[in-house]
Formats: structure tokens, C-alpha cells, sequence
């Protein structure tokens, strides 16, 4: 594995998300480089949390862009000082299984400012990263053809909280710099 983004500097709230876009940013056209054996590097994950003032949604962030990207994740903080939450954040099995999967994401679609990033889900389906690169809030519309789901349904699975929707097509409203990663399959009721 190699670097290929600065050091994430300073840690503070307010850094945190230019910072893990700028990471985004810096590795999203290295992905014909990754590969097993061979991996970009981010950095470390969690920095200093949560003495940095990162909050979970911080965390998740990065942890989303880091799995996206197959960036090996190698934790930057005092796990015994970790609070639980953040702890079981890292080790979310579907958000380490997206990480190891054995590719980084190559495809990338945009509407409205919001991009959504995609590769094949390891459970099945595809998944989605969706991010705002805007410094409002925004929603972006897109059609499940534009993530390979050729029926009129699909459902998708939130990776951090969880909860699972069927839609016929994906409408995400996001703040500036968030993120929101989900696992999307055709749905069973075509």
C-alpha cells in the first residue's frame, strides 16, 4: 500500500469533511491501481477520536469514502477510549466487507451536486456512496438503471443505521459534505 492524500490536518470538526473529500478527491481516478496486493492509502482512520471533536457522522464519513475506496483501515485512536458507539461503527461487518471486497470504486454518476459513487456490493447488489460536494444542503434524483438495477423496485440497506426502503428510484437530500452509503438490489416484487 501507498499514500496517496496528505495527513489529515488539523483534526478538528470543521476540517474534517473538506479533508475526507479532499481524500476522496485526490484518490477517485487511482482506482486501475488498486487492486489485491496492491492498495491507495487514505491514511488512518478515527483520528485521535474523540479528542479531535470528529463526531460520529465525522466518522462515518470517513469510514464510508475509506470503504468506498478500499483504503486499508488502520485505526488512529485510543480504542480503550473509544466510546461505543464509535467502536461498533468500526466494525460495522458490511462497512469492513465493502472495504475488502478487492476493488476501489471506478464508476461515479452526478446529479445535482450530489455524486454517487459505486461498486459491487460483496451481500449482493451494488454499493452506493452518495456525497455533496455543494456547501449547501441538496438533493439529488437518480434512476436505478443508473446503478445496473434493471427493474421498476429496488431496495436499499443504510450501512450505518440500518434501515432498509423499496423505492423506484433513489432521491437522496444531503447537508453540505455528508455522506450517506447504502447497498442497493433489484427488488423482489418486480
Amino acid at each position: 500500500m501507498w499514500r496517496v492524500a496528505h495527513d489529515e490536518y488539523p483534526l478538528t470538526h470543521d476540517s474534517a469533511s473538506p479533508m475526507i473529500l479532499g481524500h476522496l478527491a485526490a484518490d477517485l481516478d487511482l482506482h486501475p491501481f488498486a487492486g489485491p496486493g496492491h492498495w491507495n492509502d487514505l491514511d488512518m482512520v478515527a483520528p485521535n477520536f474523540p479528542a479531535s471533536g470528529w463526531t460520529l457522522a465525522d466518522l462515518h464519513n470517513q469510514l464510508s469514502v475509506w470503504a468506498m475506496e478500499a483504503s486499508p483501515l488502520l485505526i488512529s485512536a485510543d480504542i480503550g477510549a473509544l466510546p461505543a458507539a464509535a467502536l461498533a461503527d468500526l466494525k460495522n461487518p458490511h462497512l469492513i466487507a465493502i472495504d475488502q471486497s478487492g476493488e476501489q470504486c471506478s464508476n461515479v454518476i452526478v446529479n445535482a451536486g450530489i455524486e454517487a459513487l459505486m461498486k459491487p456490493d460483496p451481500e449482493g447488489g451494488v454499493a452506493v456512496l452518495f456525497v455533496n460536494l455543494e456547501t449547501d444542503t441538496g438533493t439529488g434524483r437518480f434512476a436505478l438503471s443508473q446503478f445496473g438495477i434493471n427493474t421498476a423496485r429496488a431496495s436499499g440497506h443504510n450501512v450505518w443505521t440500518g434501515r432498509t426502503a423499496t423505492f423506484r428510484e433513489v432521491s437522496v437530500t444531503l447537508e453540505a459534505g455528508q455522506t450517506l452509503l447504502m447497498q442497493i438490489n433489484e427488488s423482489e416484487n418486480r
